[in-house]
């Protein structure tokens, strides 16, 4: 456990930011969280829990944010992300965050059985992919 500052390892220390998104050399990866009874949010969750992971990149999640907060809260992973719904008009400014979900929120699964396929997972894709 770190217990002091000077513990903290090199490559976990806190870094100065850029100004904005246009003053910073990494690259923006977009992920789909694909088909929401799937296990995408898992997969999503997990691999950028990691913040070594994320200070590789900056993140654009395009999903479904009450998916990926149930997901988090299942692996009891604290939420490391910001949320914009993806039809605001902030959607399309210069948001600058680390990792950011694209909310596509029209559709809700909590309270389903998921993990399996069913017409409303599959009408949910139609509106993320099209």
């Amino acid at each position: 456990m770190v217990s002091h500052k000077s513990d903290i390892p090199p490559d976990e220390k806190p870094q100065e930011q850029p100004a904005s998104a246009a003053d910073d050399p990494r690259p923006v990866i977009g992920i789909t969280m694909g088909d929401p009874a799937g296990i995408g949010a898992e997969v999503v969750i997990k691999a950028l829990a990691d913040p070594v992971i994320r200070k590789l990149a900056r993140f654009e999640i395009y999903g479904m944010n009450e998916l990926l907060s149930y997901a988090a809260d299942l692996a009891e992973i604290d939420p490391f992300w910001w949320r914009v719904q993806h039809e605001s008009n902030r959607a399309t400014g210069d948001m600058y965050h680390n990792v950011m979900v694209r909310d596509y929120d029209e559709i809700s699964f909590l309270g389903q059985s998921i993990h399996r396929p069913t017409k409303q997972g599959g009408s949910g894709f139609t509106a993320l992919s099209g």
